[in-house]
């Protein structure tokens, strides 16, 4: 046997839906989220903990921006949700999915620059955009 140890890509897989309201969206736990703008990634995110349920702390979306999530999806944006399979691969975090949906589709807002950069192979599933791959 060799020295050498192949390099597995962790590989995971995220359940996408597209929501129509804040109201169907809030309560959802640990998931990545999307908001799509003219077909394309305007902003990706995450949140470990509740989207936007009153009394919890939340990951970025809680309650007072209920009307901004709203507005958005009046005059033409779209709200994807995606929710990893879980337990999530060994040494993977919610943080290294996120950025790998950022690194290949790029977002109109610019995201914060992050050190750890996890190679990962994402599989899409669900009700995602068709811009979104299946898998790479």
């Amino acid at each position: 046997m060799s020295s050498e140890r192949r390099h597995s890509v962790p590989i995971v897989r995220v359940r996408w839906k597209q929501y129509k309201s804040y109201r169907g969206a809030k309560g959802r736990e640990v998931i990545l989220y999307l908001h799509e703008w003219d077909g394309k990634p305007f902003y990706w995110g995450k949140t470990s903990v509740s989207f936007g349920q009153k009394g919890k702390k939340t990951g970025r979306y809680g309650s007072g921006y209920r009307h901004w999530i709203e507005g958005c999806l009046r005059h033409g944006g779209r709200l994807y949700i995606g929710k990893p399979e879980e337990p999530l691969p060994e040494g993977v975090i919610l943080d290294d999915v996120e950025h790998a949906l950022i690194r290949k589709h790029k977002p109109t807002i610019r995201p914060r620059k992050r050190k750890r950069q996890l190679e990962l192979q994402v599989v899409n599933v669900g009700q995602k955009p068709p811009w979104l791959p299946r898998s790479y």
